[in-house]
């Protein structure tokens, strides 16, 4: 059976694209509320509009219409719908021996973790989460969740959890890590805390209660605005040291392994939207399955309940890369808190103060290099041997850079309690106009399930010339919700835009200098179950064959089908560089400061792993520093805020 659809550009999989489009929508909110005035008379406008209805003159000011009847309805298909769209997001990592799914009739539940009655549901600031009790409104943590989905839970564990003995000695408090929540990063290093409490706690008649259940162990990290991860981080809990702040401490890593020694099988449930380091739970035969929640807000833990049980069979892929060791990539290098050498004073009349927050500053050596387009770009040239991509620098254990060593999970990788075969079927580029493709899925497994298409994009590359990814996402799609057997062919439309990269240095026909450049060449397009597997199949289609590919998942495959290969005949300057002026030119500190920075580059991965950590402004960026250019920015932001909140209206 096929059934046709096109992709609507949505992939629920990534919600963390929603999470953020709507934190932006709420703070441009704000800011135009705030601001109404200021905006108003800046470009001439009335948020408001006064009808005299003195005359007889009518108006409707009902702007939005529910369909609702009544706010009971209303709750309750908001609830439904944040259930959904947390189960539809719902990571499955790993998943051996089918332990999952759950049955809610047989396997009893043991939560461990401290945590798991102190979940992470938000952030602290825009993305917090509260709900109003007295309309109706309800809040789902972890127990309760599982306990309205059916789940019978071990309640003498959560009894011993939520002691005061226990909670109130090593939990989080407000299920938040860092104390005080706001700032701390930036004051106080030391003040981050997991929030797990020590094997000491556990009595034998606790432990006991675990055993023949199902272990579901909770692990959580903190993530919201002013409450970054700095790797200079120590913990504020000796007895709970890490070696990173992302990595699982010695009080995570005793209870996991007394879940291991209690249980019939074990679940390691991920309640953080930082990839932490899990390579250890990735390749440890006693860890059943891995599932990722992130932090789903007030009602998502409910969705997270219908994957566990099978109610839902997950389709979400992950938006970062699961790194072995999450300070190993040059990102990281300069990744903290710096202050300007003269940031109180400077020779002229311009001063860096606190109030501002311009005494701080960041160099960003890593260029185009973070996330998976480092680890996937770096992959490439290590299998190539060019770009001295084997060097140590960058390598977690001092040894030569390996990849199979440096990533656990690669960027876009999730299961599925059912297989699938996707097929890239055509591809379709018109420069200047649409450009498609159309992938056929077929359901090829025992139970039904949705499927995500990825689509990836490979430019040429020339060693010494632009600067280019190996690898990058262009589309995205999924299925609906496919029968075994059944399939539907995927359209996934993009912008050719995505495919260029930025040449400064080009010099269009008009005369001004830098250009969004297609460079002529072979581009290969491939899909693939992640990052990882769509550069595979490219590289298994250029070389033809698979010597020497590196699979990181026993899921993996490679197949060379997969990646189609569409040639430019000649270099494309202009079809895309309408009215685009070279600014790149005020982010670089070089430019401003001579030989600060030796930036990350694929003709030498050896270059752009020194930390700049003394940097003295020159009187001219001293002036862009302070408030002299303040106002202005402002209205610019103000303006932008606006747009912002109108184009997302």
């Amino acid at each position: 059976m096929s059934n046709n659809k096109k992709s609507a550009g949505l992939w629920r999989g990534l919600t963390s694209v929603s999470a953020s489009l709507l934190a932006v929508t709420v703070g441009a909110s704000a800011i135009v509320d705030a601001n109404a005035a200021f905006i108003n008379t800046r470009l001439g406008v009335s948020s408001y509009k006064i009808v005299d209805t003195s005359n007889g003159e009518k108006t409707d000011s009902t702007y939005f219409k529910s369909e609702f009847s009544s706010l009971d309805e209303v709750i309750a298909a908001k609830d439904a719908l944040a259930a959904e769209i947390a189960s539809e997001g719902t990571v499955l990592f790993k998943n051996e021996d089918t332990t999952l799914p759950l049955n809610t009739s047989s396997d009893k539940v043991t939560l461990w973790g401290l945590n798991s009655i102190n979940p992470t549901l938000g952030g602290m600031i825009g993305s917090s989460v509260s709900i109003d009790a007295e309309a109706g409104q309800k809040q789902y943590d972890i127990q309760t969740a599982l306990t309205e989905k059916g789940f019978s839970l071990n309640q003498d564990m959560l009894d011993l959890y939520s002691s005061e003995d226990v909670n109130g000695t090593y939990g989080r408090k407000g299920g938040h890590s860092l104390q005080p929540s706001f700032g701390t990063m930036y004051e106080n290093p030391a003040a981050y805390k997991v929030g797990e409490a020590p094997e000491s706690i556990y009595t034998d008649d606790v432990l006991k209660s675990a055993d023949d259940t199902v272990a579901l162990v909770v692990i959580s990290r903190d993530s919201s605005e002013a409450s970054d991860y700095n790797p200079n981080m120590t913990s504020a809990d000796e007895a709970d040291s890490y070696e990173r702040p992302l990595a699982l401490s010695d009080n995570e890593k005793a209870m996991i392994e007394l879940a291991k020694e209690h249980s019939t099988k074990v679940v390691v449930l991920l309640n953080t939207n930082n990839p932490v380091e899990i390579d250890d739970l990735k390749n440890d035969d006693g860890i059943g399955a891995i599932v990722w929640a992130g932090e789903p807000g007030a009602n998502g833990f409910l969705g997270v309940a219908d994957v566990l049980s099978g109610e839902v069979n997950p389709s979400g892929h992950i938006a970062d890369t699961y790194a072995v060791n999450s300070t190993s990539a040059p990102a990281m290098v300069n990744y903290g808190v710096y202050l300007y050498t003269n940031n109180s004073q400077a020779g002229s009349d311009a001063v860096l103060t606190e109030e501002n927050k311009a005494d701080w500053y960041l160099v960003e050596s890593e260029g185009i290099y973070t996330g998976y387009k480092y680890y996937e770009t770096r992959y490439e040239d290590e299998i190539l041997g060019q770009g001295n991509a084997d060097t140590t620098e960058g390598s977690s254990d001092g040894a030569a850079w390996d990849y199979a060593n440096e990533v656990s999970y690669p960027f876009g990788y999730g299961l599925s309690y059912t297989t699938f075969e996707q097929k890239l079927e055509s591809v379709d580029v018109q420069v200047g106009g649409t450009a498609t493709a159309k992938v056929n899925v077929t359901n090829t497994g025992d139970v039904a399930g949705k499927s995500v298409v990825q689509l990836y994009v490979q430019s040429p590359y020339t060693e010494g010339g632009l600067e280019k990814s190996a690898i990058q996402l262009i589309g995205y799609g999924k299925t609906e919700v496919l029968d075994p057997g059944a399939s539907e062919e995927v359209t996934i439309e993009f912008d050719p835009l995505y495919m260029a990269s930025y040449d400064e240095d080009a010099v269009k026909a008009d005369g001004t200098q830098g250009a969004w450049s297609l460079e002529a060449g072979d581009y290969y397009f491939a899909i693939g179950n992640g990052a990882h597997e769509a550069l595979n199949n490219v590289l298994a289609n250029k070389n033809g064959n698979e010597d020497g590919l590196v699979k990181i998942a026993e899921t993996d495959e490679i197949n060379a089908d997969n990646a189609i290969k569409w040639n430019l005949a000649n270099t494309d300057i202009e079809t895309y560089s309408a009215g685009v002026e070279n600014q790149l030119q005020d982010m670089d500190i070089n430019n401003l400061i001579e030989d600060t920075v030796e930036y990350t580059t694929r003709s030498d991965w050896s270059k752009g792993w020194e930390p700049i950590e003394s940097l003295t402004p020159t009187e001219a960026m001293m002036v862009g520093l302070t408030d002299q250019l303040y106002d202005s920015l402002r209205m610019r932001v103000m303006e932008a805020a606006l747009h912002g909140a109108q184009t997302m209206a």
